[in-house]
């Protein structure tokens, strides 16, 4: 039952209370006479209660009718919420944008004019350098590293390296190489600083 209807309900209690009470009072007048004072005054007062807690009543009780029941929004619909604007993406620091690099000519790194006539003198001691090698039936060759001075034709700081198919070099035989390499000072003719020479030498 609702708020409206149980104060109603109420309310017709009272009037039917409040009905009874003076239909009492008008029975007794007319069978009996006057009642006594006391009697008189207890009436009195219910004639008077009833209506207070009548307004007491219709006080107590809300008689504005209840708001609708929110009916549920069917699925997927509802307010739409605003579009939160996306930040744009920042930049991976990781990665640098390709740039085209200048192209650079790169010099060759020059000749040493004297270097030929080095490698010439060199093969020329050829038949020196095999004797190095007697026990060795078989040619070979062999990288050799030295630091020429080319004003004076000298060798020093002499390093050699067998080939892959060549045999480990031995105390006597490096001694032998070095001695030939090294003399007699090679004639080159040029005033250039020593420098560092690599060459592959046969025997």
């Amino acid at each position: 039952m609702s708020a409206p209807d149980a104060a109603a309900a109420r309310r017709e209690a009272l009037e039917a209370r409040r009905a009874a009470l003076m239909a009492e009072l008008e029975r007794r007048r007319a069978a009996g006479g006057q009642p006594k004072p006391r009697d008189r005054r207890r009436w009195w007062r219910l004639l008077w209660l009833a209506p207070l807690l009548l307004l007491l009543l219709l006080r107590d009780c809300s008689c504005a009718a209840p708001p609708p029941p929110i009916e549920p929004l069917p699925p997927g619909e509802g307010v739409p919420a605003e579009a939160t604007p996306t930040p744009p993406r920042p930049p991976d620091p990781g990665r640098v944008p390709r740039r085209n690099r200048p192209k650079f000519e790169v010099e060759a790194p020059a000749v040493l004019p004297w270097l030929a006539t080095l490698r010439a003198q060199v093969t020329a001691r050829g038949p020196r350098l095999s004797a190095c090698f007697v026990e060795n039936q078989r040619p070979g060759a062999l990288r050799w590293s030295a630091r020429v001075d080319p004003s004076k034709g000298e060798v020093s700081d002499q390093t050699f390296e067998p080939t892959l198919d060549g045999v480990a070099l031995s105390a006597e035989q490096r001694l032998c190489l070095q001695d030939t390499l090294a003399k007699p000072p090679y004639s080159l003719d040029s005033d250039d600083p020593p420098r560092r020479v690599s060459l592959v030498v046969e025997f």
